[in-house]
């Protein structure tokens, strides 16, 4: 989503339309592709794993989208994923072909709606090198996570141990979403029996027994016991349109030698900022590398690059705390790698009066180094009461397509060249 040079007004009102493009589906400013069909897959998310029950396994986590304030409502779920060490977690690629980094979080608990769960940041992820957007062969993806995780980790299958001897048994599919039964509420984590009827080389497919994968449940494991153990034998990506008939998964037993492995041995990505939290409004950055915790490097809302949540202007983080209340006039309480921080924007712009005074300017607000002229300063304001207003627009505009596409049938989320519903 970084564009080297950008002038100031392609920082503030270009981003914003761009990224409600990309966040419903189109495409990101260089031209990647956001995460896949985004409003397509929201459209049927109101359905989780189907004749499940609430599950626990807490190494089960769920991808939502990043919280712009701590005392925010409950985010919505993007993903499931299930970690695999102290900071790894492994997920299906389509979850996270766009940036990551700023834009997701992790989210440990029973229900993303809850106030008891806990939420990590993430610092970066890998993606399988053969992955292809149309095809579940190879649909892998390692998520690093900002901080450690409150808990302990899942154990994978050991490599090639499936085989055609493990057709007929049963697995258990793990996985987040909403769910269309009114009486459970949006968000938790449920988990069902599905028969596996067929393995392929690099997947796997399987059949209800009687719980079927459905939208949200992508990058979730499939569990099978092995010596009175639970071990993560797949990782759900896509199946029939229904959620009733079949689901697919990439086999963690083919993937080990040739991308969890190495994935994980390369470890997380670099753990020291040469930028602190205290220090953002008066330091540039060049790369997300330059950035604490989960901060994105982006041109601020004064053309400056500073460390930010991609969907804020940059601030200086000072006191932890749990809500806004807590911060004083104009901070807000912002997650920060695995907790809460109090920030104070860097570029402030003032409010815009209805009828402005003779005389009297239009001009940002902004601290060291920028000061902009009046004549800009209204564009730079105009700007950023766009940016900030852009999140509810997105959220307004997805919604609606969601809506749109449930209503149009089950086909609104299908990919056309593999036949398949992603499940998310």
């Amino acid at each position: 989503m970084k564009v080297a040079g950008r002038a100031v007004l392609l920082a503030s009102l270009a981003v914003a339309s761009t990224e409600l493009l990309v966040a419903c589906g189109g495409t990101s400013e260089l031209g990647d592709p956001a995460p896949q069909a985004a409003a397509e897959r929201n459209a049927t998310r109101s359905e989780a794993i189907h004749q499940g029950t609430t599950a626990v396994d807490p190494a089960v986590v769920a991808l939502v989208e990043r919280r712009e304030s701590c005392d925010a409502a409950a985010p919505l779920v993007n993903c499931t994923g299930t970690l695999i060490s102290e900071r790894a977690v492994l997920t299906a690629a389509h979850c996270v072909e766009g940036p990551a980094r700023g834009v997701y979080e992790v989210f440990f608990g029973g229900s993303a709606a809850a106030a008891n769960g806990s939420y990590r940041g993430i610092a970066g992820r890998v993606i399988d090198a053969r992955y292809e957007t149309h095809s579940d062969e190879h649909d892998l993806a390692l998520v690093w996570l900002a901080a450690s995780a409150p808990v302990a980790p899942a154990r994978l299958v050991a490599a090639d141990a499936l085989s055609a001897a493990w057709v007929g048994s049963t697995a258990r599919a793990v996985g987040f979403g909403a769910t269309g039964d009114e009486a459970r509420t949006p968000g938790g984590k449920l988990a069902g029996n599905v028969r596996i009827a067929q393995i392929d080389s690099n997947t796997l497919t399987y059949d209800p027994a009687p719980a079927m994968t459905c939208q949200g449940d992508s990058g979730g494991p499939l569990f099978v016991e092995q010596d009175g153990l639970q071990l993560v034998a797949a990782v759900t990506t896509s199946g029939d349109a229904l959620c009733e008939r079949n689901g697919v998964a990439v086999r963690v037993d083919a993937r080990l030698a040739d991308f969890i492995e190495p994935a994980l041995a390369a470890g997380p990505p670099p753990g020291e900022a040469k930028i602190a939290p205290e220090g953002v409004c008066t330091a540039v950055c060049t790369s997300d590398a330059d950035c604490p915790a989960d901060l994105a490097c982006r041109a601020d809302l004064d053309g400056s690059n500073r460390c930010q949540l991609p969907n804020l202007f940059a601030g200086d983080f000072g006191a932890s705390c749990t809500r806004a209340a807590e911060c004083g006039a104009g901070l807000n309480c912002v997650p920060l790698g695995d907790g809460c921080r109090c920030e104070r924007a860097c570029v402030a712009p003032v409010p815009l009066a209805t009828h402005a005074p003779a005389g009297a300017s239009c001009a940002a607000a902004p601290s060291p180094p920028a000061n902009a002229g009046s004549a800009f300063g209204c564009v730079l304001l105009a700007a950023g009461l766009l940016l900030r207003r852009r999140r509810a627009l997105l959220n307004t505009s997805c919604t609606n397509r969601a809506a749109q596409s449930h209503a149009a049938g089950p086909n609104a989320a299908h990919d056309e060249q593999s036949g398949e519903f992603r499940r998310n």
